[in-house]
């Protein structure tokens, strides 16, 4: 058969839990990282900040569960990066991606020209030393894959019903009787 040559991850400033085991892997077997979302869905873009929300329509949401205290300090140091070399937010946030090991191309979501000419110009800046230690230091994981992943889907996994203590809402798109399932 043919070798794999490549790992297609969510992979970002944001989400870093995949450097605990998948990234480790694809450098031991010499596989090409394609990150997707590297903007976290808009969040690394610069639009979103502590103080303000873009006018325009965003994919994020203002009640998402990613608008944290982390991610708003990875932010504060992606536009304090932004400034220092004039790039944009999301340039640095690209950028960053494009000088870790193993990663060959992030896939960009752009949905206009604009910010497509803009993501492409992240080939084109160099981070310092410092300021990836800075970014990194502010991005640090700590809890491996699949941790925060099974907390953002606990009202998946659990359903309206209580394990362990532990209860969430059931999930909005979960089927409501047998008519629902098929």
């Amino acid at each position: 058969g043919s070798p794999l040559i490549a790992l297609q991850i969510e992979y970002s400033l944001a989400q870093r839990t995949v450097e605990g085991d998948l990234m480790p892997m694809a450098q031991h077997l010499g596989l090409g990282v394609t990150p997707w979302s590297p903007l976290r869905a808009g969040l690394l873009s610069g639009k979103i900040t502590r103080s303000s929300w873009p006018s325009e329509s965003t994919r994020m949401q203002k009640n998402s569960n990613h608008l944290t205290e982390k991610n708003y300090q990875i932010i504060d140091e992606i536009l304090s990066v932004s400034k220092e070399i004039d790039a944009s937010p999301a340039q640095v946030a690209i950028r960053w991606l494009l000088q870790r090991p193993g990663v060959v191309s992030p896939i960009i979501g752009a949905r206009t020209v604009a910010q497509l000419e803009d993501n492409v110009r992240a080939a084109s800046i160099q981070l310092s030393k410092d300021q990836m230690s800075r970014l990194d230091r502010v991005s640090a994981v700590t809890h491996p894959f699949p941790y925060d992943f099974v907390q953002f889907v606990k009202a998946n996994i659990l359903g309206g019903t209580e394990v362990n203590g532990e209860s969430r809402p059931p999930w909005d798109l979960a089927p409501t009787g047998d008519d629902d399932r098929w």
